[in-house]
């Protein structure tokens, strides 16, 4: 069959999967896939949630309602967040990525410790760029490098073990490994455990905004392996930015390291990892710097809410 009969079938035949394309016209499932999304693109955009969904999710998560994973699976619209005073012009805030917690090596008693030093610099707002779960089945061999398995575990282990300080609001998005139950199960386990603790507020998958006191502060959580100029992956971002478009400090996660730098009228910030060195870690040669960093912030009172200036102190952990 040419490309055109494919696609009469599939818009003819649209709850066919594309293992059965394949099969059907010898073709690849990326193929097909890609043909099928082509024809049918509403189901992309809107997809209902099936009896099959929702087995398929409680098959390993025993103790969950079919109403609390009908909750997990169902896609959720979010918004920029605007939270604090826009008459504040001088404030703290923390900055953090890739928590990591259910790894065995996640560095958690260095992350109370930060959170104790927030505490102790008036910071009532914490950025977390990312990966603030271990995850599953991100790398072979993944499982022996946790202490806590599955969705329900993962999700009560942070819930019972992040860091809590009244007066304290973490603002986190998905990252890869925040993402890996998404990808098994269609479940977003940083906004169920957002759920389950008022202190954390769930911003977006893979990048979220959020205002504090009128200052915007983007975060992203990056992708591949970082390069030998550890800048490079923030400056493409960055590039990538349309005027009009780009935060007053951006925070970009995933890569382990840290560095702060004024790019673009942007401040910017790598803001390291709360993860140890593994056998995973080891063997690609991530960096593997823990810490985060403590950044007053004085605005001036204009239509930009232009901010004036940015002390940030790095709070550094070794292992």
């Amino acid at each position: 069959m040419n490309h055109k009969e494919i696609i009469d079938y599939i818009k003819s035949n649209p709850e066919v999967g594309r293992r059965s394309l394949s099969k059907m016209f010898g073709i690849s499932q990326y193929t097909a896939e890609k043909i099928k999304k082509e024809c049918v693109p509403e189901q992309y955009m809107k997809k209902s949630i099936t009896e099959k969904d929702v087995a398929k999710f409680l098959e390993d998560e025993k103790g969950l309602s079919i109403k609390d994973v009908l909750k997990l699976l169902t896609p959720k619209k979010h918004v920029i967040n605007n939270i604090g005073d826009s008459s504040i012009h001088e404030f703290t805030i923390g900055i953090i990525g890739d928590t990591h917690l259910c790894d065995k090596e996640c560095a958690l008693d260095e992350l109370h410790d930060f959170y104790d030093k927030c505490n102790d610099a008036g910071v009532k707002h914490v950025v977390h760029a990312g990966d603030l779960v271990a995850g599953l089945a991100v790398y072979k061999g993944m499982t022996f490098d946790l202490c806590a398995h599955g969705f329900s575990d993962q999700t009560k282990y942070v819930v019972e073990n992040y860091p809590k300080i009244e007066g304290i609001t973490t603002h986190v998005i998905s990252g890869n490994h925040d993402l890996s139950f998404k990808q098994i199960a269609g479940a977003n386990i940083v906004e169920a455990i957002s759920e389950k603790r008022s202190d954390i507020n769930w911003i977006g998958d893979y990048a979220g905004t959020i205002n504090i006191n009128g200052v915007s502060i983007g975060c992203q959580h990056g992708a591949g392996s970082s390069t030998v100029q550890i800048s490079y992956k923030m400056q493409k971002y960055i590039d990538r930015m349309g005027g009009g478009h780009k935060p007053q400090i951006f925070v970009l996660g995933h890569y382990h390291s840290t560095m702060s730098l004024f790019y673009r009228n942007i401040h910017c910030y790598l803001p390291g990892c709360w993860q140890k060195p593994n056998d995973f870690s080891i063997r690609l040669g991530l960096p593997n710097l823990i810490g985060g960093y403590i950044s007053h912030i004085k605005t001036i009172d204009d239509s930009h809410r232009s901010i004036r200036s940015i002390k940030s102190e790095l709070i550094s952990y070794y292992s």
